[in-house]
């Protein structure tokens, strides 16, 4: 793989070490409640913690993206893209399954709101920021409303790495490599770690997901995705009199991240696959 697409397939920043919730100034702090009201979720995902660290890209970027979440055409979208998309699934977990891997109900639920809650996050933030990369950061609004809603469960905390034992931290890496052109050096989707408190169900997902990266079909998911939100995009009124002051690296941040199938499309749609899985009936 050439320079040039390694940078395009990976993440710019480092979501492990991007600056934490619990860890932010005030003035991010405030733009990550922000963030968090605004898109009725309970946390911030690593891309908006990873514009924390480049400059004032935060509040810039967030200062363009908040009114098409007002809109509601990501959530609407987001709602609207499953029902168009078939994804692949393997079996149903049985309750044999969860218990052999001392999985509760209350964990179980604790798991199932940790994916739900990265998926509305991850798909409305593909949504929303391919729109304005469509429009090179630069637009007047769209004239499209929709009712807006809000998932707000209580999650355990997301465990830093020192707080996360080798052991677990390979079974985290061996299933963040699905979907990545880096494999197990690739940097670790927020998710994963996030569900790390549950090592054994980790390794479960990683031999149920296996045959269908064999196969092929998580990475043909993964352009059904891609071409699926490019087509269906938002349409934005674009002001071709203004110009944005972002610096390349937010730009090509961003750009790469809604644009490359194996950065946050890659997460939603592994993401969706779990919840469809985890919600087989």
């Amino acid at each position: 793989m050439n320079k040039k697409n390694k940078l395009v397939d990976e993440f710019s920043y480092d979501p492990v070490t991007a600056i934490s919730e619990s860890n932010a100034p005030k003035e991010i702090a405030i733009i990550f409640k922000d963030i968090k009201k605004t898109m009725g979720i309970p946390i911030v995902t690593s891309i908006w913690r990873g514009l924390a660290d480049m400059d004032d890209s935060l509040l810039n970027v967030w200062n363009l993206t908040k009114p098409i979440f007002n809109n509601g055409e990501p959530e609407f979208i987001y709602n609207k893209l499953f029902e168009h998309i078939s994804l692949p699934s393997p079996p149903k977990i049985t309750s044999d399954t969860l218990e052999r891997m001392g999985i509760n109900n209350k964990e179980l639920k604790n798991i199932k709101n940790i994916v739900s809650v990265y998926n509305r996050s991850n798909t409305m933030n593909l949504i929303a920021l391919s729109a304005l990369v469509n429009v090179n950061f630069s637009y007047i609004s769209s004239s499209k409303n929709y009712k807006t809603s809000s998932i707000n469960y209580q999650l355990p905390a997301l465990l830093e790495r020192h707080e996360i034992n080798n052991n677990t931290w390979k079974i985290v890496k061996n299933i963040n490599a699905y979907g990545t052109t880096n494999g197990f050096r690739a940097h670790v989707a927020t998710l994963w770690r996030h569900l790390s408190y549950w090592p054994k169900f980790l390794d479960f997902v990683d031999l149920q997901f296996r045959p269908m990266r064999d196969n092929g079909q998580i990475e043909q998911a993964l352009e059904t995705v891609l071409n699926y939100v490019l087509i269906n995009k938002i349409i934005l009124k674009e002001d071709t009199k203004s110009h944005h002051q972002l610096n390349k690296l937010t730009v090509s941040t961003i750009t790469n991240y809604v644009h490359s199938k194996h950065q946050v499309v890659r997460m939603v749609t592994l993401g969706n696959i779990l919840q469809k899985w985890l919600f087989k009936k």
